[in-house]
């Protein structure tokens, strides 16, 4: 009897990484044997070649492949894949090791860049101003839409084009935090206006008059005690 090789493959979701993040990827492959570093169909010796070569300037396809055991990683502008070819203990450390430095790099908070959770929300939102409670602010249905259209189209547009975004900069020096995360600002103001607009109407439903004669528009009149005692004196 004789267990079978299984391959590790992970993929992830939109990353950002800097010379520094593929330095630190690369070190854990100096031991192996065959290693690859190729940038935009250019094979680089080393790390400090490519920035030599390409200093300020975004990468757009970068592969880093090695053997003993196979190891590939592929970063595009539409996906960023991790494979090992091999389920040994040593494999299994590695690619825990560069799967933890590439879910470092990925863009947060994750879940704003799931197309399946803007789906959900896109089908919530808009329908909780149907809620009787909530009628007088249907005409927000308009902007919450507009909204989740605008994050719809940008979150397309980063799955396509920076899923991957690799920057080369000086070893020193990392791009600064507009740079890093332009994207996770731009997506992070959609929902965080979509949040407050949410958050807006619960308070609306919890607030609501539980009395059924009570509306937002009409809320029911208290008797004062003054006008008790006339209505007891009309009686």
């Amino acid at each position: 009897m004789e267990k079978l090789d299984k391959h590790q493959y992970r993929e992830f979701g939109p990353v950002t990484l800097g010379t520094r993040a593929i330095a630190a990827i690369l070190e854990q492959l100096q031991d192996r044997s065959s290693l690859e570093l190729i940038a935009d169909d250019v094979r680089y010796e080393s790390i400090e070649e490519l920035v030599d070569e390409r200093i300020n300037s975004r990468v757009k396809c970068l592969s880093v492949n090695a053997r003993d055991p196979y190891f590939s990683l592929e970063l595009q502008p539409y996906k960023a894949r991790l494979y090992i070819g091999s389920s040994s203990l040593e494999a299994i450390g590695l690619f825990e090791r560069v799967s933890k430095l590439l879910r470092h790099c990925e863009l947060k908070p994750r879940t704003v860049y799931r197309c399946d959770w803007v789906f959900v929300i896109s089908l919530v939102a808009p329908n909780m101003l149907l809620l009787p409670v909530l009628a007088p602010y249907a005409f927000l249905r308009i902007y919450i839409s507009l909204l989740i259209l605008a994050w719809m189209i940008w979150l397309i547009y980063i799955k396509i084009n920076r899923h991957s975004f690799v920057y080369i900069g000086p070893m020193a020096r990392e791009p600064g935090f507009y740079g890093r995360n332009k994207d996770a600002i731009i997506v992070g103001t959609v929902t965080g206006l979509l949040g407050a607009i949410a958050g807006s109407l619960l308070t609306k439903i919890l607030e609501a008059p539980r009395s059924p004669m009570q509306t937002p528009g009409n809320p029911a009149r208290t008797l004062a005690p003054r006008d008790k005692t006339q209505n007891l004196n009309q009686k």
